[in-house]
């Protein structure tokens, strides 16, 4: 289904594609992912019980939504934009390495600089207008092919925006930030995977990053990690199923691309991330049969509301705003309940939920699921240099470990808010900045 926006409209010229050898249409600049799910595609891959896959966190982690593109192999579709007469295939499980004929030659290339910044997200953002006015060289990679990360999602580019008054005020910072650091003098290297990192002699860091035919080595003498975060993968039965999403991967298609592949929908995890969802959802268009959280409600322990009130006024009232909108709706909100199971039966999902008490609820004919409880900082650079750092029992992750100036066990690399532990997108913005 279409989400209905009345700020937006397509202005990006039609495409040809063919999926499984069947025509489509799409829009130049989207990614393959969407233009697969606006044609009511959902099965993208097979698994090795020959039950297919789809996308899941729709941000390049999970590898879920791979696919056969023009003959290669394992391609991302939620990150690979589709291109005119494409032909796509369902990626098949162990498939046979296509027969490569001309030698691949990676146009390599060296570049150095003082500072270099990984993640593009709000701590990177944070980092990089506190040091616009530096006199050292400096860059910013992210493998996100804009500025923002998870936090300040952009409408895909297809998009025209018609008022930019109109939009809600994530997406307006987003869009503000992006402006000032463009109007640095500070290098961009957007679309860039990095895939290694080394110290060399004399405290000189080599950071090895790709980008198509690319081959792109970074030599700095500091670096800012500010890599952010991902989505736990919540392992209950079904959870693979096609049309179960990460909370942050249905934003993606709510907020970016203005899809949803079907109409009703629950919401299950922790947190205030999950009641913004609803509420974007409704009002897009979508129905939400439910949202099910694990924790109490928040009107119950009074004493930490207001703590969460006077730590951060206006993202607790935002918070507020959202739970009582789904709360004076028709959507059920379950306290104290988990997600117990995920079938499929006739294209649809029966879902079971698990109470408090152990009695179950079941909901049947539910078109998608959406998933979010917690997230994992973004730390494999860290691990790559042997970062001192501990495992956090309680939140089950490994952490960063860094002192009140963001300076981990080597001093010439900081790490960045989500990065080193969740903190949220507003602290990791400030931390960049101080």
């Amino acid at each position: 289904m279409q989400i209905k926006d009345r700020n937006v409209e397509i202005s990006a010229k039609k495409i040809k594609f063919t999926f499984e050898k069947k025509k489509y249409c799409a829009y130049e600049g989207d990614t393959i992912s969407s233009a697969l799910i606006r044609n009511g595609i959902k099965n993208f891959r097979e698994d090795k019980h020959e039950k297919h896959r789809g996308v899941y966190c729709n941000m390049g982690i999970c590898n879920e939504c791979i696919v056969e593109v023009n003959g290669s192999q394992s391609i991302k579709a939620c990150t690979k934009k589709i291109n005119d007469k494409d032909s796509i295939l369902i990626q098949k499980y162990n498939a046979v390495l296509p027969d490569i004929k001309k030698e691949i030659q990676l146009v390599k290339k060296i570049i150095n600089y003082d500072i270099l910044i990984i993640g593009a997200g709000p701590g990177g953002i944070g980092s990089s207008l506190s040091l616009k006015n530096s006199k050292k060289k400096i860059a910013v990679i992210d493998e996100k092919n804009s500025i923002g990360g998870q936090y300040y999602k952009k409408i895909s580019k297809i998009f025209k925006i018609i008022s930019f008054n109109k939009l809600d005020d994530q997406m307006k910072e987003g869009i503000q930030y992006e402006n000032k650091i463009l109007d640095t003098n500070i290098n961009l290297f957007l679309g860039y995977k990095v895939w290694g990192a080394y110290k060399n002699k004399d405290s000189e860091y080599e950071i090895c990053c790709s980008k198509g035919n690319i081959d792109l080595r970074i030599l700095c003498k500091k670096l800012i990690i500010a890599s952010g975060s991902f989505e736990k993968p919540f392992f209950v039965s079904g959870w693979h199923l096609p049309n179960v999403f990460t909370t942050g991967g249905t934003q993606i298609l709510v907020n970016s691309q203005k899809i949803l592949p079907g109409a009703k929908i629950i919401v299950c995890g922790n947190g205030p991330l999950n009641f913004q969802l609803a509420d974007e959802l409704k009002k897009g268009g979508a129905t939400v049969e439910a949202v099910v959280e694990s924790s109490k409600s928040p009107f119950i322990n009074s004493f930490f509301s207001i703590f969460c009130f006077l730590l951060s006024p206006i993202i607790f009232l935002k918070g507020v705003k959202s739970y009582l909108n789904i709360f004076f709706s028709s959507t059920k909100i379950i306290h104290e309940s988990y997600v117990n199971e995920i079938k499929e039966f006739n294209d649809k999902k029966i879902i079971t939920i698990k109470k408090k008490n152990n009695t179950n609820i079941e909901f049947k004919d539910i078109d998608i699921v959406s998933l979010n409880y917690g997230f994992y900082p973004n730390n494999d650079i860290g691990k790559l240099f042997g970062l001192d750092g501990q495992f956090n029992k309680k939140k089950n992750y490994f952490e960063i470990k860094k002192n009140i100036f963001n300076q981990t066990s080597d001093k010439n690399i900081f790490f960045i808010g989500e990065a080193a532990k969740n903190a949220g997108a507003k602290i990791s913005l400030y931390e960049g900045q101080l």
